[in-house]
């Protein structure tokens, strides 16, 4: 039972040690929660701000099947520019989603 336990533990090492490296060191992770600390939690609240004065007029107007793209390529794209963030790796992952919260119901009677 001693053996078995130890070699359970060796592969729990492993497998610990390979996920360790892949998600903190390989793919970031310190640096992508750093980004979400400083645009989603406001840490660079001026993006918001700038974001959000771009967006003003689009924002205004009734919603259309076209406004995710829309608020994506215009006024997060200028918001960015206008900040100088186009450098910022974060960013270029960065895409807004609209999400309708509707629902149907397909035969219903």
């Amino acid at each position: 039972m001693l053996l078995f336990q130890k070699v359970i533990e060796e592969i729990r090492e492993c497998v610990a040690s390979r996920l360790w490296h892949l998600t903190v060191i390989k793919a970031d992770l310190l640096g992508d929660l750093s980004a979400i600390k400083e645009y989603f939690l406001l840490g660079k609240g001026e993006f918001y701000q700038t974001f959000l004065e771009e967006a003003r007029s689009l924002m205004q107007l009734p919603p259309r099947t076209s406004a995710q793209d829309d608020l994506n390529n215009g006024p997060l794209q200028q918001a960015i520019m206008k900040l100088g963030l186009e450098d910022d790796k974060f960013l270029k992952k960065f895409k807004l989603a609209l999400r309708s919260f509707s629902f149907t119901y397909n035969n219903f009677s």
